[in-house]
């Protein structure tokens, strides 16, 4: 397998797809401005993880990849939920992302800033004490969003744009979109890596375990894997975008049409970790 031609054609897919978001979003800046203001600061956001992402896959750091692919799958699935809604309805969606959020997270960080400062004062380090202070609610804003964001109101909030509860409300909006599903799974694994529990460093040291020959035939396959979900994850986020728009999602579609042979390649590398005699009593 030769790794770096793979790299170099998934790349020039990010590119092509990135180029036929930019065209759809100029096109349709006038019509829809706020929902597209909020689509390119997220893709933004997504493209700079998947450099960050890439790189890392470049000089086999893939443990430290799957981590950051926890960010553009978080961002990506939130860009999809607020896509799913019709006009009328995405601008509330929109003003809960960015203003809502904001509130609850100003409420959150005010109480560990505080907590800072009370430690930070016994220390009699006055200087640095300043910095926190800046991070506070003013007293008058903060006792109105503590009425606004109760315990109650918040949780049910954050319950909304849950991971588990956007797959969910993608999935019965979009049965093309049932796909995202399949990235529960990186949710599942990222989330061990970054809490390092027990399993986080048994799914590290298992690997390193392994035989020479198997670890290639592994790492290989993890890497495929990155490319794969890399790119499916801007794929799906711009097909999402061009289906609220109003159109077809045709340019996106051929654009992974054209892919297939590349898919295949991918696949053949990731089935060869299956050829493990661990995976026998599955096979039917």
């Amino acid at each position: 397998m030769d790794r770096e031609k793979l790299l170099d054609k998934m790349l020039e897919a990010h590119k092509q797809c990135n180029n036929i978001l930019r065209i759809v979003l100029e096109t349709n800046y006038d019509r829809d401005k706020e929902y597209v203001v909020t689509v390119s600061k997220m893709m933004d956001f997504m493209s700079a993880r998947i450099s960050s992402t890439l790189s890392l896959v470049q000089v086999n750091f893939l443990w430290d990849a799957e981590i950051i692919c926890r960010s553009i799958a978080e961002c990506a699935l939130k860009l999809i939920y607020i896509s799913i809604f019709e006009k009328d309805e995405r601008k509330k969606i929109i003003l809960e992302f960015w203003n809502d959020h904001s509130e609850i997270n100003s409420l959150k960080t005010t109480k560990i800033a505080q907590g800072t400062i009370n430690i930070l004062e016994k220390l009699n380090t006055k200087n640095i004490i300043y910095m926190f202070e800046a991070m506070k609610l003013d007293k008058e804003e903060e006792v109105v969003l503590r009425k606004k964001w109760t315990n109650k109101t918040r949780r049910q909030f954050e319950q909304k744009w849950s991971f588990f509860e956007m797959i969910n409300a993608i999935s019965k909006k979009h049965e093309n979109m049932d796909i995202i599903q399949l990235f529960l799974f990186t949710y599942m694994r990222s989330s061990h890596l970054i809490h390092a529990d027990e399993t986080g460093i048994i799914l590290i040291e298992e690997r390193m375990s392994r035989s020479p020959e198997n670890i290639e035939i592994v790492e290989n396959s993890h890497f495929c894997d990155l490319l794969r979900k890399t790119f499916e994850l801007r794929f799906l986020s711009c097909l999402s975008v061009d289906l609220a728009l109003g159109n077809k999602g045709s340019a996106f579609k051929k654009l992974y049409e054209d892919l297939k042979d590349i898919y295949i390649e991918l696949q053949q590398a990731m089935d060869k970790i299956l050829e493990n005699d661990v995976y026998e009593k599955y096979r039917s």
